[in-house]
Order: structure tokens, then C-alpha cells, then sequence
């Protein structure tokens, strides 16, 4: 069995199945559209022929769907919405069709949106099984897989019997290519309970052939006899036969018997698969039957009746390729005649015109001529006035821009100014990093670092800070305190509220003498807050923040918003941040502080949101923390410095194209 095909690829067990395309029904279609009056029966009658002929001719399918797409005008209400989806989905067939995948997945996924917007479940699910469709297509099996069992896992809630079938057998279809077979035939397997189930004969047929395939290919070769048995059993227990089955059946039963040595079962098996497919009409099946049996005489080295079938195969195959071939032929050339005299009718048509605006330009030349002179001559003192006035406005916006961008450029070297120096961080933190990504010239984020000596730790007196010089050497018993900062907006309105926060972090532990994170927070909104009241204006900026103080061993930490992830021996433990900014807030509480005691080997990370909220990815999703952590989780092995490449590295790849969100701030270290 042939699991994979790409011009056919989906279409195999799927809801798009038995759209043929029939020269009648077009032709009475296509009369009644000219008739038409009204877009909503226009629109109707153009989706009729696409569907008519999605496989027979692509190109007029997807023409007429676009033109169907262009005059649809209901898309408010819900049965217009999902006419609309509908011409939309058809367009992504088609698209496939001509392995044109890319643009096939853009307007699925359109479709997708669409469905998820008005909460239509059969909607979502037809949808993600039309992606994991072009996805196989493209040879993506795993992205299919993913798809295929979204679908599987909402037919299965809405409890609609055929499209849950429909889901497992294209779960099991891509295990089978991955030739994960017992995979494949767990998902036949549930596949077939809901056929029987459904007294769903020709579904059954289409389980037990994918069994007896399977079974083939892993050479038990008795039971895929068995099932090939099932289903010639099935189809003789049917009233219409199809034929079609029946022989590609024979087929089957022929080669196994062929490869288990059972000649004579093999002989009987094939040479009614031939009276069959001759009886009948089927060229290609009986084509397919002399080859099977000129493969049985070759097992047998019996060479002559082997060379026999040989020539009866390529008799039937040059046959059928030469009617194709004259069939493009004659196609080809009823379309040239056609063209040819379109073309002729167009020439003479556009040749009519020529000689028309010929006679009545020379009437008007002269006149025209005249007025035109003029005009020119007047809009060329009238645009050498205005040239001047752009020139010149044109060179006041120019520098008022470059003031613009000197004043943000300054601005930015003001703004590094209260960021704390490499020099400063690697004394303090030696086992640490800083990624820094502005969203801008200058941005709201910020980190922040502070260095007291241990005495200062219990000392109430304000006026003694006792601050540790750059210059010196660090005490296992000094507080380093350290934080990653988000202040509201972006560029220019962020950076001065990030001034006014940074300012009063720095007061807190420099004026007030403070260590314990919490009172520091507490301080510093209050310091914050009474800085935006002075404003005639009311202002309700803030800051949220994860800041940290580390001596020897223990680490305190308090948060707005922002927590502090600690790996420990593979896992993440999260403390989670106070739910208030450092701010207006109303009903504010005083700032929690949490004390750890940490072991040889901890990672310790604060940072701002911007890094998880990014969007981007296969689908322009957000990160989201879950995948943060997980990354933070496999790189535990590497130094710090190597740690920030590979952040900065799966951020820049995540984001790809898009525009980056927001600031970005991730301080990590390790003990």
C-alpha cells in the first residue's frame, strides 16, 4: 500500500472525497450563473463549480472561487461568516492541490482564526485536520501529527462518529509513513471500532487494507492475508460491488501468496483478477494484474509465461499513455484554436479604437496643444514657488528630526549612566550575566545593583551609609542587592519613569540606610509616588520589579509582579511576586519579603516580562514562561556567559521577523 501520495495528498480520507468534476452539471451551472441576478445566488452558484471541478481542472476551481470570494458581501452574520470560510477553505484545497503548500497553509489558517472567533468547534477541528493535511503534504509529519490529534481530540468530544474515523486513520496514516507500525495500527485499530459501529462498510474495507499493508510490509505475511480475506468477504456481501476494491484486493492476495511460495493460490488468485478487470472494462487494474503475474513466473524461473505477461503489460501501458497523450494533444489545441480566435477578435476590436482616437485627436490636437502650452508654462512658475517652500520646510523637518534624535541619543547616555557598570557587576556577581534589549533608543527597563558593607545591615542611621568603594574587595558578609526593572511605556516616556524609579531605589538604601527588600520596595513606591503628586496631572505610572539581597549564602527577595525563579538539582522553584506595582495602587500593603537559604549549584534568574511575552514562533504566538522555563532547565550545564548567548540566541530566532514587543531584562547567577 502506497500511505503517501502528493498529488492527491489529503484528500484521501477527508471531507473534500468525492468532488469530481462533471462536464454537465458544469455546463447547467454555468448557465444558470449567467442568469443569475443576485451576488448571494452568484456566490452559490460560482462554489458549486469550484467544487465541481477542484480535481479535474485546478486553475478554473480556484478562479471561480476568488471570483465567488470578491462579490460574497455577508460577513456579519454567522451563516455569511462561514459561507465565507467556506470559499476561503476551498481556496486552500486548491492551492494544494498545485503544491502551492505555503499559500495553501496561509489561508487555512485564516479559516482557523475565523472558526476559533465565533467558538465553532466542527469548524476548528476541519480546519486543523486541512492543516495537518498540507503539513503531510510538505513531508512535516510531526506538524501534522499535532494537528491531526487537535482534530481527533474535538471530533471525539462533539461525538460525530465519521470525522473522529476520518482523524484516526490520518493519526495512524502518519505513523504508518513514519514506519511506526504498531503505532499505526493501534489507530486503525479505534478507527475500525467506530466503522463497525456505524455499519460503515466501505470504511471497513479501508481499515482491514491498511491492516493487510501494514502486516505486509512487517512480512507477517499470514495475517495480512487474513485481512485481504475480510475484506473480499465484505465486498461479496454487498449489493453494488466495487470493483475497484475487489481487484486492487486480487492484487494483493495474489503478491502475498507469491512471496509465501504458494504458487498455485497465487495463480488462481491473479488469473481472476485478470477475467475481472477485462470483463469489466478496468485497463489499468488488469495493466497492474499481468505485471503481478509476470513477477509469480519469475519466482517460478518459468521465463516464458514470465515474458508473456511482460509484453501483455506494456501492451495496455503504451496504450493507455498514447490515449493520454492525444487527449493533452487535442486539448492543447482546441484551447490554441480558441485563443487564436479570441486573440483575432481583440486585434480587430483594438484596431477600431486606434483609428476612432486617431480622427478625434487630430480634431482636438491643435486646440489642446495651445492649452496645454499654457497650463505648462503656468504650473512651472507655480512649482518653482512651491519647490522653494518644500525645500525649505523640507529642511526644517530635517533638523528638527536630527534634534529629535540628538536630544533620544543623549538621552540614552544619561539613562546607561544610572545602569550599573560591567566592572561593578562581575566584582560582585563574578558568576553572573545581564541580557539587556532595549525595545528603543532608550526604554523602560533597567537593572539595577547596590553594594553596603554588612554593618550597614543592622545600622538604623541614615546618615551613615557606609557604602562599599568600587575599588575594594568584596566581603562574603557584604549585601549585594540586585534587581531587574519594568517601568510603564516604551522609549522616551518609560525612560523618565525608570529616572524616578532608579532614583528612588537608591534613596531607599543610600538615605534611608535600608537592606531588607521589602522596606525597600515600600520606600521606593513611596518615594515614587510622591514625586508624580507633585504634578498638576495626574500620573499613575510605576515600576514592577524583582530585587534581591544576597550575603553569603542567603538570598531575601521581594517583588512587584515580577518573581524569582531558583534552579535547584534540575528543578525550577518560582517565588512568586507581590500583585501591586510600585505606585498608584489602591489599597497598597506592605511589600513581602522572602528569605532562602541557598545550596552549592543554585541558578538564580529575575527579570522583566518582555522576554516572555514576545511574539513570534511558527505561528506568531507568544513565548510564554512555560517555554522561558524550559529553556532556562536545558541549559543548567553551561557557564553563565555561555547561558546569555543561547537566550539571546532562541530570543532573536523566536521572534524571527516581528517586531520586538517590549524591553527585555534576564540577570542571572549562580552560586
Amino acid at each position: 500500500m502506497k500511505f503517501f501520495s502528493t498529488k492527491i495528498f489529503l484528500f484521501t480520507a477527508s471531507i473534500f472525497l468525492g468532488q469530481l468534476c462533471f462536464a454537465n452539471d458544469i455546463d447547467s451551472l454555468e448557465h444558470e450563473l449567467q442568469k443569475a441576478k443576485h451576488d448571494s445566488d452568484r456566490v452559490m452558484l460560482l462554489t458549486k463549480i469550484a467544487h465541481q471541478c477542484q480535481f479535474s481542472d485546478v486553475e478554473k476551481s480556484e478562479s471561480y472561487s476568488f471570483k465567488a470570494l470578491s462579490i460574497h458581501n455577508d460577513t456579519v452574520s454567522e451563516t455569511g461568516k462561514q459561507k465565507y470560510f467556506k470559499i476561503l477553505s476551498d481556496i486552500g484545497i486548491s492551492k494544494a492541490i498545485k503544491g502551492e503548500f505555503e499559500e495553501s497553509i496561509k489561508y487555512f489558517f485564516r479559516v482557523l482564526k475565523g472558526y476559533e472567533e465565533i467558538k465553532n468547534q466542527d469548524g476548528i477541528a476541519s480546519a486543523y485536520n486541512s492543516i495537518g493535511n498540507v503539513y503531510k503534504a510538505m513531508k512535516k509529519f510531526e506538524t501534522a501529527l499535532r494537528y491531526y490529534s487537535n482534530a481527533y481530540e474535538i471530533f471525539k468530544i462533539l461525538g460525530d462518529d465519521n470525522s473522529e474515523s476520518m482523524a484516526l486513520n490520518n493519526i495512524a496514516t502518519i505513523y504508518a509513513i513514519k514506519n511506526e507500525n504498531r503505532k499505526a495500527l493501534k489507530y486503525y485499530k479505534q478507527a475500525e471500532y467506530i466503522k463497525i459501529r456505524m455499519n460503515d462498510f466501505n470504511g471497513l474495507i479501508y481499515s482491514y487494507n491498511n491492516y493487510s499493508a501494514i502486516y505486509e510490509r512487517m512480512n507477517v505475511l499470514d495475517s495480512a492475508l487474513f485481512f485481504c480475506k475480510k475484506v473480499e468477504k465484505i465486498i461479496d456481501s454487498i449489493p453494488e460491488k466495487n470493483y475497484d476494491n475487489l481487484l486492487s484486493n486480487l492484487s494483493v492476495q495474489g503478491r502475498i501468496y507469491t512471496k509465501l511460495g504458494r504458487f498455485k493460490d497465487a495463480e488462481v488468485v491473479l488469473e481472476k483478477n485478470v477475467k475481472l478487470a477485462s470483463e469489466k472494462g478496468f485497463q489499468e487494474r488488469l495493466m497492474y494484474a499481468y505485471l503481478d503475474l509476470k513477477e509469480l513466473y519469475n519466482k517460478q524461473s518459468n521465463f516464458k509465461e514470465a515474458l508473456k505477461y511482460t509484453e501483455l503489460y506494456y501492451s495496455i501501458k503504451d496504450s493507455l499513455y498514447n490515449l493520454q497523450y492525444e487527449k493533452e494533444v487535442a486539448d492543447i489545441n482546441i484551447k490554441y484554436d480558441t485563443d487564436k480566435k479570441q486573440q483575432q477578435i481583440l486585434i480587430q476590436e483594438e484596431q477600431l479604437k486606434k483609428e476612432k482616437v486617431i480622427r478625434y485627436g487630430i480634431g482636438l490636437g491643435s486646440v489642446l496643444l495651445i492649452i496645454m502650452l499654457t497650463l505648462i508654462y503656468m504650473r512651472y512658475k507655480v512649482k518653482s514657488k512651491l519647490s522653494n517652500e518644500l525645500q525649505n520646510k523640507n529642511r526644517i523637518i530635517e533638523q528638527k528630526n536630527q534634534d529629535i534624535l540628538s536630544s533620544i541619543s543623549y538621552a540614552k547616555r544619561i539613562q546607561s549612566a544610572i545602569l550599573p557598570p560591567d566592572k561593578l557587576v562581575k566584582k560582585y556577581l563574578p558568576e553572573s550575566f545581564i541580557l539587556y534589549k532595549p525595545k528603543d533608543i532608550v526604554a523602560g527597563d533597567f537593572y539595577w545593583l547596590e553594594a553596603v558593607q554588612s554593618a550597614r545591615h543592622s545600622a538604623l542611621d541614615a546618615e551613615s551609609p557606609n557604602r562599599i568603594e568600587i575599588a575594594g574587595q568584596a566581603s562574603h558578609d557584604d549585601i549585594i542587592l540586585f534587581a531587574a526593572a519594568d517601568c510603564t511605556g516604551h522609549g522616551v516616556p518609560g525612560a523618565m519613569v525608570s529616572v524616578v524609579c532608579n532614583n528612588g531605589l537608591n534613596r531607599s538604601v543610600r538615605e534611608y540606610g535600608l537592606t531588607d527588600p521589602g522596606k525597600i520596595l515600600d520606600k521606593t513606591r513611596e518615594i515614587v509616588v510622591q514625586e508624580f503628586e507633585k504634578s498638576e496631572e495626574e500620573v499613575k505610572d510605576g515600576m514592577d520589579i524583582a530585587l534581591c539581597s544576597l550575603q553569603g549564602n542567603t538570598l531575601q527577595y521581594a517583588g512587584a509582579h515580577n518573581p524569582l525563579w531558583i534552579i535547584r538539582e534540575g528543578e525550577l522553584i518560582e517565588i512568586k511576586a507581590d500583585k501591586q506595582p510600585i505606585g498608584q495602587f489602591e489599597n497598597p500593603e506592605p511589600y513581602t519579603t522572602h528569605m532562602i537559604e541557598l545550596q552549592k549549584g543554585d541558578s538564580i534568574y529575575v527579570f522583566s516580562d518582555g522576554y516572555a511575552d514576545q511574539f513570534g514562533g511558527e505561528q506568531g504566538k507568544k513565548m510564554k514562561t512555560a517555554n522561558f522555563k524550559k529553556l532556562l532547565l536545558s541549559i543548567q550545564e553551561e557557564t553563565m556567559e555561555k547561558q546569555k548567548q543561547l537566550i539571546n540566541d532562541a530570543f532573536e530566532s523566536w521572534k524571527g521577523s516581528l517586531e520586538q514587543l517590549a524591553g527585555v531584562c534576564v540577570i542571572g547567577l549562580k552560586v
